[in-house]
């Protein structure tokens, strides 16, 4: 309104307020005559229907209410009931464990008062030594010393490799036969120098630290363990990227209620099929490593139990001290799992056309030049060819067609005939160990090291050597073929049975002199092998799932998700132990009660003989013996 003159600036403002006030005129007639036409009540009657319906759903409520409780009556009185008894048998259950409690708590207390002062500190550091263990693996963990370690230990191999392949690779310039022999030659000088030089350490780390074991018993089998649980994951994650493609034979080892657990149900979903082949390769490579070493300790183990139950060469080895055996076995077993070889990148560069004939691995070295060799032919000769087929291959036949036939009447299913048939041919090559049952010990020991050693190692080394065939063949038609899946799969048996042979044959080492003692341990032990050899319905599976149970158990390998530490041997043999020690205390409480009721009655039953109270009665026996004269007293009056 500026810029107008005051008169008509105020006649603008009243003319707006009057098209205002006609504008809210209209609108509150339009609402008006829109509420007439369509017939809407006025507030009051909505709030008096609001109260009435609000009073109405109140009402509904509580007769909902009503009907509920007069229906569900008989299950709440139910419920309260075993609700009652429920709270009376928590409550029972909570007095019993107090009393366990209250009990360990006294004889506990009672055991440590008894103990000297000495002890008392020895349990004392021991608890301290466990808390800074802990405290210390919680630190190592949360700075990770392990894997910058591991990683700083790899850097300086590398250097280290890179190094040796460059002076080995100018050897090779000179002489072909001198580069291959370098390494093999510098480690046997290094050993010689180094029992020249520390001779004591030596001897001392060869006899009394348990590093022979660790080496060639232990880590092994935690990598024998590890890489069998790798392998079955691979194997998992191949039936879900190829569902449609037939995967591996299922094991023929009986089921156990762990081997859902073992790593197999695991599946990595963002590895692709070629990473799957590479990883698939890798383990591969990995398990024949491991099983060649297997054979060839075996093998080595049972060529000394041999050598020391033969009469002649006997005497020989008898000569030779136990701390020179162990310190030769030292030395050659680190040169068969540590000695450092060429890669295999600059192994082509260092041998050209002769690198096939070189391996990095000492392993195979020894396997394709020494065990292998050997072992074939026992294969063969263990389980007969057809060419010479006698009363044994002519039985074969004959249990063969009479199992054909009960599969053909439905007696039997297919798989069990399969079944049958692999268990009787590879029993066949234990035959010869099962008569020694029949004569006395010192010849059932060489049944012993037949079963252990030459069967399991020859039949060992014929797995591998078919997995090697079907390889070759495998690489032209299908990585994916059922006879060399069976294989792999057989592969995998024959690493759990070594991973508990070679456990058992440890432990029955540390009972020998113990075992000695008792009468017939050999034929024992000689069944106990057999046992673990049998292909079906043998106990090398079972061992074995108890054994990588108690591994994740003690933390020693990974567990799963679905591990349950109960289910282990050790809690459940803790547990075994509690509890029947507790039930004898509680006897022996028990007993202790009965003995003083049965003290409190007789002492009640002596107190109110005839009628008369135990105290009353001594002091009438006393007044009565002093009534009593003596035989002296009497002769006095007499005279």
């Amino acid at each position: 309104m500026q810029g107008l003159p005051p008169k008509v600036s105020d006649l603008i403002q009243q003319i707006n307020k009057e098209a205002l006030y006609e504008i809210k005129e209209h609108i509150t007639l339009g609402l008006t005559q829109t509420a007439e036409y369509l017939q809407l009540p006025p507030w009051e009657e909505y709030r008096e229907s609001l109260i009435e319906a609000a009073h109405v759903t109140y009402k509904a409520v509580l007769v909902d209410a009503q009907l509920i409780y007069v229906t569900f009556r008989p299950l709440f009185i139910l419920l309260s009931w075993f609700m009652g008894h429920f709270a009376r048998l928590m409550s029972f259950l909570l007095k019993d464990a107090a009393i366990r409690f209250q009990i360990s708590v006294k004889r506990a207390i009672v055991f440590q008062s008894s103990l000297p002062r000495f002890w008392i500190l020895v349990e004392a550091s021991i608890i301290a030594a466990c808390i800074t263990a802990y405290l210390l693996r919680r630190l190592i963990k949360r700075r990770r010393y392990v894997e910058r370690l591991r990683a700083w230990y790899d850097t300086k191999r590398r250097a280290a490799q890179r190094k040796y392949d460059a002076a080995l690779d100018k050897v090779s310039r000179t002489s072909m036969t001198l580069a291959m022999c370098l390494p093999h030659i510098l480690y046997g000088v290094g050993a010689f120098v180094a029992k020249w030089l520390l001779s004591d350490v030596f001897v001392y780390i060869a006899s009394d630290v348990p590093l022979l074991e660790c080496i060639t018993v232990f880590g092994p089998t935690f990598h024998t363990v590890v890489a069998v649980q790798r392998y079955q994951h691979l194997c998992n994650v191949h039936r879900k990227l190829y569902a449609n493609d037939p995967l591996v034979v299922e094991d023929d080892s009986p089921p156990c209620e762990d081997n859902e657990r073992r790593g197999v149900d695991n599946y990595d979903p963002t590895m692709t099929k070629i990473q799957l082949k590479k990883e698939e390769k890798k383990s591969n490579a990995h398990l024949q490593k491991l099983l060649r070493y297997w054979i060839i300790y075996g093998l080595v183990i049972s060529f000394g139990k041999l050598l020391i139950m033969l009469p002649l060469v006997c005497r020989l080895v008898s000569k030779i001290e136990d701390n020179m055996i162990r310190q030769l076995l030292l030395v050659m077993f680190v040169w068969l799992r540590y000695l450092p070889l060429p890669s295999s990148k600059q192994m082509g560069k260092t041998f050209g056309k002769h690198a096939r004939l070189y391996s990095t691995n000492t392993i195979d070295i020894v396997y394709c030049n020494l065990v292998q060799p050997f072992l074939l032919p026992l294969a063969n000769v263990t389980e007969g060819r057809k060419q010479t087929r006698g009363m044994i291959e002519f039985f074969l036949a004959q249990l063969e067609t009479f199992l054909s036939v009960c599969v053909f009447m439905k007696a039997l299913r297919a798989e069990g005939k399969e079944q049958i048939v692999h268990v009787v041919t590879e029993g066949l090559a234990l035959l010869p160990a099962c008569i020694t049952l029949l004569m006395p010990s010192m010849f059932t020991a060489y049944g012993c090291v037949y079963v252990g050693g030459f069967v399991s190692t020859a039949n060992s080394a014929k797995c591998d050597d078919a997995i090697v065939k079907n390889d070759k063949k495998a690489a032209f038609i299908s990585d994916d073929d059922p006879k060399l899946l069976q294989l792999r799969m057989l592969r995998v048996r024959w690493l759990r049975y070594w991973c508990v042979y070679v456990n058992v044959l440890f432990l029955l080492a540390r009972a020998d002199s113990i075992l000695a003692w008792i009468p017939l341990s050999t034929h024992a032990t000689l069944i106990l092998l057999v046992w673990l050899q049998l292909p079906a319905f043998g106990g090398a599976p079972l061992l074995y799932d108890i054994l990588v149970t108690e591994m994740s158990g003690f933390g020693i390998i990974e567990p799963d998700e679905s591990f349950d530490a109960e289910k282990t041997l050790t809690m459940r043999l803790l547990n075994r132990m509690s509890t029947s020690g507790f039930e004898k205390e509680k006897n022996d409480d028990v007993g202790h009660e009965v003995e003083i009721d049965d003290a409190e009655s007789l002492h009640s039953s002596r107190s109110n003989k005839d009628g008369i109270p135990l105290e009353k009665r001594a002091v009438m026996e006393s007044s009565e013996e002093r009534e009593t004269p003596t035989i002296m007293e009497s002769a006095a009056i007499t005279n």
